[in-house]
């Protein structure tokens, strides 16, 4: 059995279509709570601004899905699970989220930036033990792999290193690799296409390789980087194209992109 779980995010923004009410107009305010008593190692002033029944409410629900996760640990401990994976949605640097990760690692839990993605990466995981499969991660701006995208609390290069660890692959050279994983990272920060937040494009040459390869654009969060898709569709794509990917987060596109890659190649030369 493979098993995952989410720690409860933090959305960094006013919109409660996925969350309680309140949070239309105190969602930005809980996360920078969160976010500054996490970094300062003490309460935030924000709690003053808050009200404290909303503050409450929202304390309790942390607390009660925290226990829960709690307790899939101990059933992890007891051998109901084979794999148990605690993910982190709508992370950042800091937070109480970032806070339970933790928790839950010094518990003995495994705990993992992202969360749409994870039951594919789950699925790679899980065929991936017909035969390991060999994975050279290229980045197209390398000298700027530290940094940590929108939603993540991890730089970009340990986001790819455990989306592929994760899916039972082998990180290797290039020289080794079954299939390459391009990755177009960003430059300073990562865009935001929904929020309208630019940044700079992808202003290389893009060429094609000769050996199998998937790519993973994440230069903007929840889009494309219209530059380097044009230079792709400028070229024809041949049988060594295994994916593109560009939505919502950087796992987002890293998890739904290696496990399509990692059953395509599974299909295409073992069955």
């Amino acid at each position: 059995i493979f098993a995952f779980s989410s720690i409860m995010r933090i959305s960094n923004n006013n919109y409660n279509e996925e969350e309680k009410e309140y949070w239309s107009r105190w969602g930005k305010r809980i996360f920078d709570y969160s976010f500054q008593t996490h970094k300062l190692g003490c309460e935030s002033c924000i709690a003053q601004v808050v009200p404290s029944e909303i503050l409450d409410d929202y304390l309790a629900t942390r607390k009660r899905n925290f226990e829960i996760n709690k307790i899939y640990l101990e059933w992890q401990k007891e051998g109901f699970f084979d794999t148990l994976i605690f993910s982190k949605d709508d992370c950042a640097e800091y937070g109480f989220n970032v806070q339970e990760a933790k928790a839950l690692e010094e518990l003995g839990g495994f705990t993992k930036t992202g969360a749409d993605e994870i039951p594919l990466t789950l699925l790679a995981r899980a065929v991936t033990d017909v035969r390991k499969i060999k994975i050279a991660p290229i980045f197209l701006e390398p000298e700027y792999k530290d940094l940590i995208s929108n939603y993540e609390d991890v730089s970009i290069e340990k986001s790819v290193k455990g989306q592929l660890e994760l899916a039972g692959c082998e990180i290797v050279s290039e020289d080794d690799a079954d299939i390459l994983l391009y990755v177009n990272n960003f430059k300073n920060q990562q865009g935001e296409i929904v929020m309208k937040v630019g940044t700079e494009m992808f202003d290389g040459v893009w060429n094609v390789p000769e050996k199998l390869y998937m790519i993973a654009d994440v230069r903007f969060a929840n889009g494309s980087d219209n530059n380097f898709v044009e230079q792709i569709i400028a070229h024809e794509l041949d049988e060594n194209f295994y994916g593109y990917s560009a939505w919502n987060t950087s796992a987002n596109t890293l998890g739904s992109l290696i496990c399509s890659a990692v059953v395509k190649f599974l299909l295409k030369n073992i069955m």
